[in-house]
């Protein structure tokens, strides 16, 4: 594909303001669905049984919408797209065959649907037909989610590529043409695995993420340059695995995040330095949703008590908890900012009143949740572990 920089950003166009086109929504990774509503009742608007069908300890994927078609990776290594309110099927596209699948999550253009497998590729598929604009490998092993950012036309991912030496893991995070998928920059080597999908700041050019060692990393969106890193494990003495993807806040420059030492932290995007912490008393494994507008951060752990909370943005303090079973989905924000959905290792969907915690409904599903909901409309989609993918109306 031989395109110059104003075709590409044209092929590359923006999305519709209520569309749900990457990984938590959009490059700050806030997970609020613009446009979106949740209702008091719920009800199933079409399912596909059988969907996620292999047995791993990592969160499964969560799926991307633009216009009328859902899209969305199985763990057996084939990207769907869907007629997002009737579940009819529009094209299917293998591009794995081996054990762990995809868990990667897509990032959707006007023109393409981006995706990254654990063989390491990044591919780049036409939106309308699934067929395969090119694929790129980037590293060994590919289990964040790309994130196409329109206003730098650019791709940003981290990937798994081991270090040469003792040391367990290693990998790099990358800037990609989304022409063809070649790095416009390649980060140093971290020191371990970045499970976790990078975030970028698009008005401060920081793009952030963790990795296994408990190291945080702000990189230079232009340059790849390293700005700062934060070594929780080191400040802690203790395990603190970073696995989630950090929320930013536009407005006041902070990213948020959650480790397995139990800590929510909330870190300046200028320096890395911690502006508070708050304990939730389990290991977290989902990320963030983050509402800006209110001050807002709504966080699920597996520990024990409390396990949903919601904390004041600019104190850190609780603002509320509720017992919920174990949470490692990543919660969604309603577009009005009332009302937060989330997934439940108890083999449910739950919706929550924002401000209070209150449960408003909560949906039985024939698997673990741990895929991440997202919201469009009237409609939530969200996939089970070892079971369906389901379209829910509320109403």
């Amino acid at each position: 594909m031989d395109l110059d920089d104003a075709d590409a950003r044209e092929l590359f166009a923006p999305a519709a303001p209520g569309d749900w086109t990457t990984f938590r929504a959009d490059p700050y990774r806030t997970g609020c669905g613009e446009e979106s509503t949740v209702g008091d009742e719920v009800e199933v608007a079409w399912s596909r049984q059988r969907f996620m069908l292999r047995d791993y300890t990592a969160v499964k994927s969560s799926g991307a919408v633009w216009g009328d078609t859902l899209y969305y990776p199985s763990d057996l290594g084939v990207m769907w797209a869907f007629d997002r309110l009737t579940g009819d099927e529009r094209w299917q596209t293998e591009l794995i065959d081996r054990n762990p699948g995809i868990h990667s999550s897509p990032s959707v253009t006007e023109k393409t649907v981006i995706i990254g497998t654990y063989a390491g590729y990044m591919h780049s598929l036409d939106r309308q037909t699934g067929e395969e604009i090119w694929k790129y490998k980037i590293g060994n092993v590919i289990g964040s989610s790309p994130l196409y950012v329109e206003e730098d036309n650019a791709i940003y991912v981290s990937h798994e590529t081991p270090k040469k030496s003792p040391f367990p893991g290693g990998g790099y995070v990358t800037k990609n043409d989304p022409r063809d998928g070649s790095e416009i920059w390649v980060s140093e080597q971290l020191k371990h695995w970045p499970h976790a999908s990078v975030a970028v700041h698009t008005g401060m050019d920081v793009v952030m993420v963790g990795a296994n060692d408990g190291v945080l990393h702000g990189y230079d969106t232009n340059t790849g340059e390293e700005l700062w890193s934060r070594d929780f494990e080191a400040a802690l003495g203790r395990e603190a695995d970073i696995k989630t993807t950090a929320a930013m806040s536009e407005s006041r420059g902070i990213g948020v995040l959650g480790t397995w030492d139990h800590n929510l932290y909330a870190i300046d995007l200028g320096n890395g330095e911690v502006v508070w912490q708050f304990d939730t008393g389990g290991s977290i494994q989902g990320s963030p949703a983050l509402d800006d507008e209110n001050g807002r951060v709504f966080q699920g752990s597996s520990g024990s008590g409390d396990t949903f909370f919601a904390v004041d943005l600019d104190t850190g303090e609780r603002v509320w908890s509720i017992r919920a079973g174990r949470v490692s989905s990543s919660p969604a924000i309603s577009g009005d900012r009332s009302r937060v959905v989330f997934g439940s290792a108890d083999e449910k969907v739950v919706a929550v009143e924002a401000d209070t915690g209150e449960i408003v409904w909560e949906f039985p599903t024939d698997g673990g949740v741990t895929a991440s909901p997202i919201l469009v409309g009237d409609m939530i989609y969200v996939a089970a572990r070892l079971g369906s993918l389901y379209a829910l109306r509320t109403f």
